[in-house]
């Protein structure tokens, strides 16, 4: 564990002096600020990616599947097509 002159004294039962409360309280303050503003970060980058996820990945043109036997990717109305194309042809069998 990382000892400052403050954690010393204060395993010694000694009372620390202004200057090292303040010097922890200044460092405290600063480590809060660093924490928050990381926070604060991840919290921008999160909403980034879930507007991106709901608007761009979910729609319906971006939704590509290969289906068996072809040798091209398909969009979602482009194998909803195929499937009723082919249940289509087994019903006028």
């Amino acid at each position: 564990m990382f000892e400052t002159t403050l954690s010393k004294l204060i395993a010694k039962n000694k009372f620390a002096s202004e200057a090292d409360l303040l010097y922890v309280a200044q460092d405290n303050e600063l480590a809060h600020t660093t924490i928050n503003e990381i926070c604060k970060s991840f919290v921008k980058r999160f909403e980034n990616l879930e507007s991106y996820v709901q608007t761009e990945v979910t729609h319906p043109g971006n939704i590509q599947y290969k289906p068996y036997g072809k040798e091209e990717y398909l969009t979602l109305k482009e194998n909803l097509d195929l499937i009723y194309e082919r249940l289509n042809n087994l019903e006028n069998k």
